[in-house]
């Protein structure tokens, strides 16, 4: 009898440990950053589907977007479409910049210090 009642207090002390565990099972956190490689507009390539040599590595999450320059850019003019339009500044100084919370999959287009434009898909 004694060891009858150790099984059931050892069970119902393992019951809440249990359902803590089981509880948070469902429950992923969705990543905080993705990262896209925008890509340089070029119309007249000898070779249209090569990869582009020129990029902008975007990193962007919940309300901000942040980059990674290469070495001969200095600034870029950053815009935000979808239905609606948003418009941004960032410099190597300061490459990040607060958002609107965006939803759903928006094109962005970065224009350097120097004219080039870059491209690319955003999937918030």
């Amino acid at each position: 009898m004694k060891q009858f009642k150790i099984f059931i207090i050892l069970l119902l002390c393992c019951l809440p440990i249990k359902i803590a565990i089981a509880e948070g099972d469902g429950h992923k956190q969705p990543s905080s950053t993705n990262t896209i490689i925008l890509s340089k507009n070029t119309s007249a390539s000898k070779r249209p589907h090569a990869p582009a040599r020129d990029f902008i590595v975007c990193q962007y999450g919940v309300g901000y977007l942040e980059f990674i320059f290469p070495n001969d850019i200095n600034s870029l003019t950053i815009q935000v479409y979808n239905n609606d339009s948003w418009t941004g500044f960032v410099t190597v100084e300061e490459p990040v910049i607060e958002t609107p919370i965006f939803e759903g999959e928006y094109t962005i287009q970065c224009t350097t210090n120097d004219g080039s434009i870059f491209n690319g898909i955003i999937d918030f």
